[in-house]
């Protein structure tokens, strides 16, 4: 009874952890990228330290109140859309914890793409040690396989 347990709870993780890499690969291949937002200026709504997860969207499909993500020369910044200049293509941004609108307009050029979700627990692992857990699990579970593998070829 106990085996069967394992062995299903080896299952789910083998699981979770194959769909987590097809999900990263899927994405990674349409373009959609995963940030670790690393100052205050759009808290409450996003806290330092939040995992955003933030998709490739054409300009017409931007409105007012989209949180955004773009580059500004060596950075990247994570604002919502204040109001959008239709014939200049650009975007006026403000944080949400900041008072004042961003000074520049954003170029739609710049635009990198739309948050469509973000998550504070997550943020906090890290996610550069979420990549380590991965692997080490995979190890774990590659790990124990071959245990069990080697276990049932000494029993026969």
């Amino acid at each position: 009874m106990f085996k069967y347990f394992i062995s299903t709870l080896h299952y789910i993780a083998a699981a979770l952890l194959c769909s987590f890499a097809a999900f990263l690969i899927i994405s990674a291949v349409k373009g959609n990228r995963i940030f670790l937002v690393q100052t205050g200026s759009m808290s409450p709504t996003i806290p330092p330290g939040s995992v955003i997860y933030v998709v490739p969207t054409e300009f017409e499909r931007l409105s007012e109140n989209d949180i955004i993500t773009f580059s500004t020369g060596n950075s990247t910044v994570t604002h919502r859309i204040v109001s959008i200049d239709e014939n200049n293509r650009s975007l006026v941004t403000k944080g949400d914890g900041n008072n004042l609108i961003d000074a520049n307009h954003v170029p739609y050029d710049k635009v990198i793409g739309k948050v469509m979700f973000s998550n504070k627990y997550l943020g906090r692992i890290g996610l550069y040690q979420i990549r380590y857990l991965l692997l080490i699990l995979a190890g774990i579970i590659v790990m124990k396989e071959s245990l069990r593998r080697i276990s049932s070829a000494d029993d026969t």
